[in-house]
């Protein structure tokens, strides 16, 4: 049975609660649910749960009330698949079941605590907006731990300082008395800045990893509007569906978002602030870790960086770092020139970031095996890091032949 036969089948179920029309408005809809299926990546129950909850905002929106529909028809759906129907009827266990997956960008809780579409879904299901302005951020899960960076230990200590931070502060709330101390604001915010590639976004990853969350990155080219009010109700949803989700929020080239205020001489400097002041405010009342970060921490605007309690910078390596990161980025399976690799001449010579030197070792590998020997030697690491060079315009370092021990 497909999604909209269930719907049509289940519009008897709940005695007249809701009429088969509403499911019929639906099934007219059907592409439009399918868009939404394949753009969010929902498996085959949170469709459902977005074609019952649909079913319900339409009968709401015609009885100018919200009627306890969703609920039971998830039960009955859940119960059809021999799944637990008293688990799954508590708010606190489908809120659960939401948190992390890409379904919490649809929908949401209304005052009285039960599920709904969120208004910009249902905005496009009606045809009042484009698909493009519903998701504000990307859910990602992480791919690296603690173990996998390689950093200096001014700053590993200070992620294991938030790590801590994050893990215990329930403990410290609830347990010693902190809590008093905390009665607003408990989020934790973070900022990590440093030049491009120098592992801001693979520590954010870490992070979540060993507090086992998933990461909402907010996709800021969906969230700044050129209309006055739009920028503040996307930033207020990203932060909604991060609370419900349980997540570690991500704001990337946060400067954009975050950029100082301005003295205000037109419409625009007066927009700009208010987002920022906005932006201000839902921190302050998100409970969550939000972790921003930036390559020009000098263009964050200042009252930001008072309510921050961490500020990590994110240093270029210095030569002992990049041989680590030289022998970690060329994996043991990939066979070496019986010459071997000079990873100490590598690290010395080529001041390089933690990206471009992941990137060259790659590039090197492929030069290896396009030639069909696929055995790595210093002569295809040395071609990829002239391109390397050459794409920033920057000098390629004199080599003597005699420095390199093989």
């Amino acid at each position: 049975m497909n999604s909209f036969s269930f719907l049509i089948e289940m519009s008897g179920f709940f005695k007249g609660e809701l009429q088969k029309d509403s499911y019929l408005q639906l099934f007219g809809k059907r592409n439009i649910f399918a868009v939404l299926k394949t753009r969010f990546n929902l498996g085959e129950f949170e469709h459902f749960c977005l074609l019952l909850a649909c079913a319900a905002e339409i009968d709401s929106a015609a009885s100018d009330k919200y009627p306890p529909t969703f609920e039971s028809a998830l039960s009955a759906y859940l119960t059809l698949f021999e799944l637990s129907r008293e688990s799954y009827e508590a708010h606190g266990a489908f809120k659960a079941f939401l948190s992390g997956k890409p379904l919490s960008f649809l929908l949401t809780f209304n005052a009285e605590g039960r599920f709904r579409l969120k208004e910009d879904v249902f905005r496009y299901i009606l045809g009042d907006l484009p698909l493009e302005r519903i998701s504000t951020g990307n859910f990602i899960k992480p791919a690296f731990g603690m173990s996998d960076l390689v950093l200096d230990a001014k700053t590993m200590s200070l992620l294991t300082l938030i790590r801590y931070t994050l893990t215990l502060r329930p403990r410290l709330y609830n347990d010693y008395g902190y809590g008093k101390l905390f009665l607003y604001g408990r989020g934790i915010g973070v900022l990590f800045h440093g030049a491009s590639g120098t592992g801001k976004t693979m520590a954010v990853q870490a992070l979540a990893s060993e507090l086992g969350l998933n990461i909402m990155k907010a996709d800021i080219s969906q969230i700044v509007d050129k209309y006055i009010g739009e920028t503040e109700k996307r930033l207020s949803e990203i932060f909604e569906s991060a609370a419900q989700s349980e997540c570690i929020l991500f704001f990337d080239e946060a400067d954009s978002l975050f950029a100082q205020r301005t003295e205000v001489s037109d419409s625009r400097d007066r927009s700009a602030n208010s987002q920022t002041a906005h932006l201000l405010q839902k921190m302050e009342e998100f409970d969550g870790a939000v972790v921003l970060a930036t390559n020009l921490i000098d263009n964050i605007d200042d009252a930001f960086k008072r309510r921050l309690p961490f500020i990590v910078e994110f240093k270029r390596p210095d030569a002992a770092l990049r041989k680590i990161m030289w022998r970690k980025f060329i994996p043991g399976k990939m066979p070496l020139d019986e010459r071997g690799i000079d990873f100490d001449f590598l690290g010395e010579v080529f001041e390089l970031t933690p990206a471009v030197i992941k990137w060259a070792a790659f590039s090197a590998a492929v030069r290896a095996v396009a030639e069909g020997g696929s055995v790595l030697c210093m002569e295809h690491i040395f071609a990829a890091l002239r391109y390397e060079y050459e794409k920033t315009g920057a000098a390629f370092p004199e080599i003597e032949q005699d420095e390199i021990v093989l």
